[in-house]
């Protein structure tokens, strides 16, 4: 019979109740970080299924729709097996330490469970990389395409921004190694390239932010006997666009500042207040750069289109005697009339050409908006969908 000595537990060492305390609050922290991930993930499946109906029923005829129908796979592929990853790191880390290795001590197993999820950590770090590289790219081509991309101040500016984002966020993926403690250089390099993704998109929507309060304002000038003008469903889409990226650069801002904060906060507590705030804003973070790429998407083809441009219409304005003709159901440049020039958003490639007459043809798939003053006081607004 044992005697009662034998069945009384062995205490644990003050060693290992520190490991059991550091894998009770990385499991807690992961615990947060994981429910925020798959709420995440589900929008963007959600947006995923969408987008990728809007394609398909496009056919991918054009390069534009194969381009976008490409990036969407990628993303999706990407952002999957990022949470998959990071699902299979959580319970890999767990494992280690308190189900397997049971002949050695707790903090051996804790270095094996870390030396496990290495190339977890390395994917998931790269995967997060392309796709914050490829949620930028989406804003960047957004705003040159409204821009028509004949700016050459916005077409340098988007380019060197982006390019100095691609390079810093590559060599900070490259040089990252999770057992490490980084070095200054490191630090830096890290800080720099989230603030830099931040840059990229705020760049890209004051840009999209200028050439809607251009536009709105050249209406107004061409409608400046109109006591009120009334917001087109150009003005609406340019808005959209310009408050989803104004949540987007927001969060891209947040995140940023507690990530530094916590970079250059020594013996940060990890069941702290910061510790918690990072670990519910950066899956936040990582799937707003996947779910944002896709509302856009499906933006622009719920507007029965593939690309976002902008194009110049022609407003017609009555002569200096105030009288007008009507002209025919395109409208064209005559002697006699002045005209003044509006920019609109279309949500497709230009198919117009133009006679020798200065006449405008539109097919199919444009859309075109146009206004004609008739009798000097009535002001007609065509617009012509696919």
């Amino acid at each position: 019979m044992a005697s009662s000595s034998d069945t009384q537990p062995t205490s644990l060492s003050p060693e290992d109740n520190l490991v059991l305390s550091h894998v009770g609050t990385v499991s807690i922290n992961n615990f947060i970080a994981n429910t925020c991930q798959m709420f995440s993930y589900g929008i963007f499946v959600l947006l995923f299924s969408f987008s990728l109906n809007y394609l398909l029923r496009k056919r991918l005829h054009s390069k534009a729709q194969k381009i976008l129908f490409a990036l969407t796979l990628f993303l999706f592929l990407t952002y999957t097996s990022f949470i998959a990853i990071t699902i299979a790191e959580f319970v890999i880390s767990v494992r280690e330490v308190l189900q397997s290795n049971d002949d050695m001590p707790l903090a051996p197993r804790l270095l094996i469970s870390n030396l496990r999820v290495v190339p977890l950590v390395k994917y998931v770090n790269w995967s997060q990389t392309l796709n914050v590289l490829c949620g930028d790219s989406v804003v960047v081509w957004r705003s040159w395409a409204i821009w028509n991309g004949d700016n050459i101040f916005v077409n340098t500016s988007l380019i060197i921004t982006m390019l100095a984002n691609t390079i810093v966020n590559i060599y900070s993926a490259a040089i990252y190694e999770p057992l490490e403690q980084p070095s200054a250089t490191d630090n830096a390099m890290s800080v720099s390239a989230v603030f830099l993704s931040f840059g990229v998109n705020l760049l890209a929507t004051c840009l999209i932010y200028l050439k809607a309060w251009m536009h709105r304002r050249t209406k107004k000038a061409a409608f400046s006997e109109e006591k009120h003008v009334r917001r087109s469903d150009v003005d609406r889409v340019l808005l959209l666009i310009i408050e989803s990226g104004a949540v987007y650069c927001l969060v891209q801002l947040i995140y940023p500042i507690l990530n530094t904060t916590a970079l250059y906060t020594p013996d940060l507590a990890p069941d702290g207040a910061l510790a918690t705030a990072i670990n519910v804003f950066g899956p936040i973070y990582s799937g707003i750069t996947v779910i944002y790429p896709m509302a856009v998407i499906i933006l622009i083809h719920s507007r029965r289109s593939v690309v976002v441009e902008v194009t110049r219409d022609t407003i017609q304005a009555s002569g200096s005697d105030g009288s007008s003709s009507r002209g025919p159901t395109t409208p064209g440049i005559r002697s006699g009339d002045a005209s003044q020039v509006l920019s609109t958003l279309r949500f497709a490639p230009s198919n117009s050409i133009t006679d020798d007459t200065g006449t405008r043809h539109t097919h199919v798939g444009d859309v075109e908006m146009a206004a004609e003053r008739d009798s000097g006081d009535d002001v007609g607004m065509k617009k012509q969908l696919a």
